[in-house]
């Protein structure tokens, strides 16, 4: 009863543990279980990044005047009998070293160095999954009989410490993953950008008229996400012409052999806007005489540019955020589910980060919304814009030959009225 009181203690206490804590409590609870069990030594061996196929020492209990094996001990160069049974899935129950048979010589030799008599061995899985790593109990200058209690105690032993190693290794890699996308996304915010005095951009933009320096920077940031399928959220007041931009960066992407669909979030009604996204079925609501497909479901293979999308509401922002990051959704008043392959733009003129601040908007669909965001200047900050801007207006002609000139230069016009 006390070792269940102990395992019990164990298991609640690495449920909510620290990833960066785990390595350190599980040295604690080695030496916890052996003292409970009077046991000697506890090993515990994990699979190698850099060399798949063995097992490396990363936590040890022993006496202080035990004989210290190596750092990063390589299971291979001692006990590759025991390695091979464990990559197999076999726990093993070692009560006599001599009883080991022939092929196991080099293991038994390894015992003998460290004064190892007997021996419990379990195999570290989580789920079903693959080995990946080896957890042991045992005695130092004495044998022992195991018996099944024991061993399968050690096997809840072996179970705790696994999902904890589990989800360690899950969280630092989402960790490295987040931070590698922050790497790239500042990579791409900064590529060819300031390189020279004056942007050089790729493609001519005939809808777009001006020639601030803020505009070229908005004009290169849309040619660096345009071939990609980066999520954009453009950004700006009303009027800066957010819905152009959607519409060139649709027309510089791979999708552009589709059309760019759009909806306008702040124009329909809560009621209307879910059956606009996901489409309906006949009957789903009164007054639904047909099904209807949504928008995400023609959008398939294409752009959807949600316009003022800080304008939803929270129940459909939680739906929203469910097809980013699934990439599936049902029609209203059908419980299949369809996918689509989609590419997102969305449009606000509100600030999106206070919004989340006053529980407005949801901080995680933000976050999914937000991968590269390009904010547009009004007018009145950009005053070399307006004279291109009145030439387009006032003087067509005119305009054409200042554009041909300006053309032969290498620079480009935009402006958002």
């Amino acid at each position: 009863m006390e070792f269940e009181r102990l395992l019990a203690e164990i298991s609640t206490f690495f449920i909510n543990l620290p990833a960066d804590r785990i390595d350190g409590e599980i040295n604690d609870a080695q030496r916890r279980v052996c003292e409970r069990l009077h046991l000697d030594r506890s090993t515990l061996f994990q699979v190698s990044r850099r060399k798949p196929g063995t097992l490396l020492l990363t936590h040890l209990h022993q006496p202080p005047e035990s004989v210290t094996p190596p750092e990063k001990m390589d299971i291979q160069d001692f006990w590759p009998w025991s390695l091979r049974k464990v990559l197999q899935g076999e726990t093993l129950v070692i009560s006599r070293i001599n009883d080991l048979p022939a092929e196991a010589d080099r293991d038994r030799q390894s015992f003998i160095r460290y004064g190892t008599q007997s021996m419990v061995g379990v195999p570290l899985s989580a789920g079903g999954g693959d080995v990946f790593g080896l957890l042991t109990f045992a005695v130092v200058g004495r044998e022992k009989n195991w018996s099944g209690t024991v061993v399968q105690q050690f096997e809840l032993v072996a179970q705790i410490f696994a999902n904890a190693l589990v989800r360690k290794q899950t969280e630092q890699a989402l960790s490295e993953q987040l931070e590698e996308i922050q790497r790239l996304k500042k990579q791409l915010e900064q590529e060819n950008i300031y390189l020279r005095d004056e942007i050089m951009l790729q493609y001519g933009h005939t809808e777009i008229v001006g020639r601030s320096n803020a505009m070229k920077r908005v004009l290169a940031q849309v040619e660096q996400v345009a071939d990609t399928d980066a999520t954009v959220l453009l950004s700006g007041e009303t009027g800066t012409g957010k819905e152009l931009l959607a519409r060139t960066i649709h027309s510089l992407s791979k999708r552009k052999e589709r059309p760019l669909i759009t909806i306008n979030c702040a124009v329909l009604p809560p009621t209307l806007i879910e059956s606009e996204l996901f489409g309906r079925e006949k009957g789903a609501y009164t007054g639904a005489l047909t099904r209807m497909a949504g928008r995400f479901e023609v959008a398939d293979r294409s752009t959807l540019f949600l316009d003022e999308v800080g304008e939803l509401p929270l129940d459909l922002q939680a739906k929203l955020l469910r097809v980013l990051e699934e990439g599936r959704f049902e029609r209203l008043g059908s419980t299949n589910s369809l996918q689509a392959d989609v590419r997102i733009i969305a449009a606000t003129n509100r600030d999106l980060a206070q919004e989340v601040a006053t529980g407005k908007f949801r901080s995680d669909l933000f976050y999914r919304l937000n991968v590269f965001p390009i904010s547009i200047p009004p007018l009145r900050e950009r005053a070399e814009d307006i004279d291109p801007m009145v030439w387009m207006f006032v003087k067509p002609v005119s305009y054409t030959h200042l554009r041909a000139h300006e053309t032969s230069s290498s620079i480009s016009y935009a402006v958002f009225c």
